[in-house]
């Protein structure tokens, strides 16, 4: 008797450890369905003949510089210059451009998508985010196998921070934390917490924040509004959680809510910068630029040294027409930051603007003095180790260099190798300038001398690219 009660007791063991398991396994399968869900058009797209023999595949991968535009993006009006300039030969081109990403991630998941596309080339544009994006800052394992791969495992690990913040935010009183505006703009910022909790912070802020950038980077933004509307439960009065709900509302196309996040920012700390940054950034974004005027007036008063602040605001004066006031702004900063790299580029992009492109030469020049590399340390290892990567498979590389950026860094970082095709944006854009103006090519100036490129822009590229990879192709034939 006491056998066989041991051996049901065992069918049971095996037969929930079995029903975990094949749960497991269906969460990841649904897990990776709903991201293929999410990314069904651009991957429908990138599929399309990618199986038929005879075809050369190119993927290019990079950060909203390459991800964005759908049908006006870089990537796909390279397809159609290739196979116009290709004399029979047909090409694909798959555009695995991820906006707000850093050249980790791209690395990252270099080999998945090589294996997934199977690329005769990838042409990676990418780096500009590497000082600035982190992403599951805080997070221990984030470079372990399980949170690389598993889709469930990633699931269930920001669930159980999303849980451990549900128990840490149950303090005895349930009393609401009021956000308050602040002082006047005169005064020092006085949002101060208004209820009997005395460190609100404490409660699983933080991890709600990471949750809701998780999921917005996956462009779940129903998700990530929940997470980061449960860290403003904890902490109403952080302006820094309204400013990041702000960008998943705009990211989302929720105009609106977008707005109201940005002013609730500034009515619980009017003198954040953050806030003042992300509110300039949207109505500028919405051509709403006299309120973006004087909400970047209000960024250098509260940081007479803000770099961004500055640049903002003369790019905002450009759009205007108002170019006197760009170039009395940018001149301002350089009086007392000569040193600045990116605003020496947007004087050069002013001066191309209106005309004067021998004063455009001379502070481009003044930016690479400034700026002894264009690449950081992170992005120069990760170029090498995409490299790297691609030679075990025998896909060629090909590195392109942002619009109007030099490329010596590139070459330098390759040392001249002949197997890597370097493509130069910085020439073709400074004589497309001369002759069209900036905003014809450029939807902003993020970049300091360059900005998100407009259809025109990124036929630019297209073009250019697309003439380098039929060049680069025939001398391949001639060597072999």
């Amino acid at each position: 008797m006491t056998g066989r009660k041991f051996t049901e007791g065992i069918t049971r063991g095996l037969v929930v450890i079995s029903g975990l398991f094949m749960s497991l396994i269906f969460l990841e399968v649904v897990l990776r369905l709903g991201c293929c869900m999410m990314s069904f058009l651009q991957e429908c797209r990138n599929r399309q003949g990618i199986e038929h023999k005879g075809v050369y595949k190119i993927m290019c991968v990079g950060e909203s510089t390459t991800a964005i535009g759908g049908e006006n993006s870089y990537p796909n009006q390279l397809e159609a210059m290739l196979n116009r300039l290709g004399n029979g030969l047909c090409f694909r081109v798959i555009n695995k451009g991820v906006s707000a990403v850093d050249s980790n991630y791209i690395i990252r998941h270099l080999e998945e998508n090589v294996e997934k596309y199977k690329p005769d080339m990838v042409i990676a544009m990418m780096g500009i985010n590497d000082r600035h994006i982190k992403y599951y800052e805080g997070i221990q394992d984030t470079e372990s196998i399980l949170f690389r791969h598993s889709a469930a495992y990633r699931f269930l690990k920001f669930l159980a921070l999303d849980i451990q913040g549900k128990f840490k935010e149950r303090p005895e009183s349930k009393e609401k934390v009021s956000p308050v505006s602040g002082a006047d703009i005169g005064g020092h910022p006085a949002a101060k917490e208004q209820s009997g909790e005395t460190d609100p912070g404490k409660y699983g802020e933080s991890d709600y924040i990471r949750l809701g950038r998780f999921y917005r980077e996956r462009g779940q933004y129903l998700r990530a509004e929940e997470a980061f509307r449960k860290a403003l439960a904890v902490n109403p009065a952080n302006p820094s959680t309204y400013v990041e709900l702000g960008w998943t509302y705009t990211q989302d196309k929720k105009y609106l809510e977008a707005k109201d996040s940005f002013v609730a920012a500034l009515n619980v700390d009017p003198f954040d910068k953050g806030a003042l940054l992300g509110y300039g950034l949207f109505c500028s974004s919405r051509t709403a630029y006299h309120s973006a005027e004087e909400i970047f007036k209000r960024l250098i008063e509260v940081d007479p040294y803000d770099e961004k602040g500055y640049v903002e605001l003369a790019w905002v004066y450009m759009r205007t027409g108002k170019y006197s006031r760009s170039e009395e702004v940018l001149k301002k900063y350089v009086s007392f930051n000569p040193g600045s790299a990116k605003v020496y580029a947007a004087l050069s992009t002013l001066y191309r603007e209106t005309g004067r492109p021998d004063l455009a030469d001379v502070f481009i020049g003044k930016m690479d003095t400034a700026q002894a590399s264009s690449y950081s340390a992170l992005t120069v290892y990760n170029y090498k180790k995409m490299k790297e990567i691609l030679d075990k498979k025998g896909i060629k590389l090909a590195c392109m260099g942002y619009p109007m950026r030099s490329v010596e860094p590139l070459k330098t970082i390759f040392n001249g190798n002949p197997g890597v095709l370097i493509i130069d944006n910085e020439n073709v854009f400074k004589k497309a300038l001369k002759r069209g103006r900036y905003r014809d090519y450029f939807l902003d100036m993020f970049g300091g001398n360059f900005g998100h490129c407009r259809r025109k822009g990124n036929a630019l590229i297209a073009e250019n690219a697309a003439n380098n990879v039929i060049d680069f192709l025939g001398r391949e034939a001639t060597w072999k």
